[in-house]
């Protein structure tokens, strides 16, 4: 496999989906202890062949909520990007993970430029924004002004952000003033195949 990813000068593997693989090796895919082994042989063989990444196609399980199987495939990805695709609708994309946030969106597709772009719904249009705001601090006024919003409104939305707190109460005339303090990614450029970082950059 590595021979032939050199030899065609592969960027990014795809596998799709992994439960051809798992079922082709009796890996059982709700087995973390058989699952995981798989995946960091992925990984290996992507760094011995030059490959920038791997994407790791799963389908979910009959509710639709996670992929389906082991839990290893959550805990191995760096980023785990869900395709929902409905009958009667437009098909949905979301992500997480390691500096990755898109909040469920919509995908449309344009037949001139046979692209996809995701839409983001007006609701959900704060949390695209504070997620990009991590990493700076932030007053009613400057939130105020970025969301074109009124300064009482743009308090409630920073008390509504997920992840968000004030730092240095008011005082005087000095307002709040918030930073992001939640869990999640680290900021910062993120490079997969360094010795101290695990699983797909994907």
């Amino acid at each position: 496999m590595v021979e032939q990813l050199r030899k065609d000068r592969i960027d990014v593997i795809v596998v799709d989906p992994i439960s051809a693989v798992t079922a082709a090796c009796g890996i059982d895919e709700n087995g973390n202890a058989e699952v995981r082994p798989l995946l960091d042989r992925f990984d290996a063989a992507a760094r011995e062949a030059g490959c920038r990444g791997i994407v790791i196609v799963h389908h979910t399980g009959h509710d639709g909520s996670r992929f389906r199987g082991a839990s290893a495939f959550g805990d191995w990805a760096t980023a785990v990007w869900t395709l929902q695709r409905d009958r009667d609708g437009p098909s949905r994309l979301s992500a997480k993970g390691r500096d990755v946030h898109l909040v469920k969106s919509t995908l449309v597709y344009d037949d001139q430029t046979r692209l996809l772009s995701a839409q983001v719904a007006s609701a959900d249009q704060d949390g695209v924004y504070f997620w990009g705001k991590r990493g700076t601090q932030l007053t009613a006024a400057v939130v105020s002004e970025d969301l074109n919003v009124s300064k009482p409104t743009a308090t409630k939305r920073l008390h509504a952000a997920e992840g968000w707190e004030i730092v240095q109460a008011w005082q005087g005339s000095s307002p709040d003033l918030w930073e992001y303090s939640g869990s999640g990614p680290e900021l910062g450029d993120y490079d997969p195949w360094s010795s101290s970082s695990s699983g797909s950059p994907f």
